[in-house]
């Protein structure tokens, strides 16, 4: 599966319905637009039962990562956490399978969505 493949199952596996077109436009073309939703509008991307949950991303797991100034690019999860607890600041990280995810607000304390399916 390619990102953008990736990016479209992750869209319709857990974006709301009426962003999912948008979501995959900003993922691809505009991430820093999307960096900004997710840091200040996170309630837009998803639906309130993925908000507290906990992740389900094994150590070596495959995934993408969103954060400041990124454009989604392949990382580990491991990799993903080091650069998380480093900077601060909003992060989307989906699993290359589009299957599972992990984001959190630029607030303090952040808000953390999470998913898998």
């Amino acid at each position: 599966m390619n990102n953008k493949q990736a990016i479209e199952t992750f869209a319709k596996n857990f974006v709301n319905k009426q962003f999912r077109t948008r979501f995959v436009h900003e993922a691809i073309k505009k991430p820093t637009d999307l960096h900004r939703r997710i840091c200040h509008e996170i309630d837009k991307v998803f639906d309130d039962k993925y908000k507290s949950v906990k992740h389900s991303f094994n150590k070596n797991e495959a995934c993408l990562f969103l954060g400041w100034f990124d454009e989604l690019k392949p990382l580990q999860w491991e990799e993903a956490q080091e650069k998380i607890a480093d900077n601060g600041g909003g992060y989307l990280v989906i699993n290359t399978k589009g299957t599972k995810f992990y984001a959190e607000t630029e607030a303090y304390p952040p808000e953390i969505y999470a998913g898998s399916s």
